[in-house]
């Protein structure tokens, strides 16, 4: 499982709220949850999305919080899965991926919670706190290769910046025309950058 830091607390919440399913010679465990086996299997750790997938407009572009998920077989002893081929079909899915498609109905399930308490929930249920954990995990993986003097450098001229355009002065009853206002932010950012200190981080990020 990939996701936003902002979902974070509420997939966990969630799965653990379902049980999870027992198939074919797997023994029962009592109150044994969806969660419970994540934190088995990933060790509680939820993964960063990357690019190239559906979600990539609406993270990347739109700036919505986004997941990408889904169950796995054993990649020792299942049958082989044929992405993206001719094989890759219903008969197979039922035969060999999924027979009873026992793992489509819990991620219905899953899914289906998940969009009921994002939208009927009087506070969405995001948590900024799993931001800053995974903010300082960044932090700390690349520390070593970004220069001290980058690490050292503060906003004062960022806020010069700001003072200078105004941002952030009008009143709530000001009205603007749109145009200029994304005209004097786009100012603004290119400022920031011309003045930021620019540092290539290579290939470790893509």
């Amino acid at each position: 499982m990939k996701a936003s830091p902002l979902l974070y607390s509420l997939l966990r919440d969630v799965a653990d709220k379902l049980e999870y399913p027992v198939v074919g010679k797997e023994k029962k465990v009592d109150n044994y949850t969806l969660y419970d086996h994540f934190k088995e299997i990933a060790h509680d750790r939820i993964g960063n999305l990357g690019s190239g997938s559906d979600y990539t407009v609406f993270l990347d572009h739109l700036g919505i919080p986004s997941l990408d998920m889904g169950f796995t077989n054993d990649l020792h002893n299942s049958a082989v899965y044929h992405y993206h081929s001719i094989y890759d079909s219903y008969t197979w899915m039922s035969k060999f991926g999924d027979p009873g498609f026992v793992f489509h109905n819990l991620m219905a399930k899953y899914l289906g919670l998940l969009v009921l308490n994002l939208s009927e929930s009087r506070i969405i249920p995001f948590k900024t706190i799993d931001y800053s954990f995974k903010l300082e995990e960044f932090f700390k993986k690349y520390e070593s290769d970004i220069p001290e003097s980058w690490l050292n450098k503060t906003l004062d001229d960022v806020e010069e910046i700001g003072k200078s355009k105004n941002c952030g002065m009008m009143g709530p009853d000001h009205h603007h025309d749109d145009d200029d206002l994304q005209l004097t932010l786009q100012e603004y950012l290119e400022e920031v950058k011309i003045t930021g200190t620019h540092y290539h981080f290579g290939e470790s990020l893509h």
